[in-house]
């Protein structure tokens, strides 16, 4: 686990393949061992726990940084491990939620990772340097939910 911060917010990184510890795991919002599953060695994205300081108290988020520009995550997973700056690489990726969403043409679940613009570090100007879908994968509707990325198996 690699401990860094995105626009002043803290996140904790976890290379492909790495156990996120169980006792990371209690009170984590979003998560659910069945999406980890999924994503834990994707080559696009890596997965992470977003610290956020609220009035009642800090929530914690699972989910993953997605990288749209070809970022070399091989390498960022030897850098993650030897506990060097991740900073740099995350702010050219973008934080998504997990989500299983129905296409309303088709009716076909999905699990996709979606970009919350109510998350502070979602910023229009990552969303605007990023690329997303709004196609459904399996009947071509082109009104299906904004995604950065589908997970097969999902």
């Amino acid at each position: 686990m690699n401990c860094s911060t995105v626009d002043g917010w803290a996140m904790s990184c976890f290379a492909a393949g790495e156990e996120i510890p169980s006792a990371g795991i209690e009170g984590l919002r979003d998560y659910e061992f069945r999406l980890e599953s999924v994503v834990i060695d994707h080559p696009r994205v890596r997965r992470v726990i977003l610290e956020m300081p609220m009035k009642s108290g800090l929530w914690r988020y699972f989910g993953v940084v997605h990288w749209s520009d070809g970022t070399d995550l091989e390498e960022f997973d030897r850098r993650s491990r030897a506990g060097e700056d991740l900073n740099a690489s995350l702010e050219d990726g973008i934080f998504c939620s997990l989500r299983d969403v129905q296409c309303l043409v088709c009716h076909t679940n999905h699990l996709v990772a979606v970009a919350d613009g109510g998350v502070p570090i979602v910023t229009t100007e990552r969303q605007r340097a990023h690329t997303f879908s709004t196609t459904c994968p399996t009947c071509d509707n082109t009104s299906y939910i904004r995604h950065a990325e589908l997970f097969a198996g999902g």
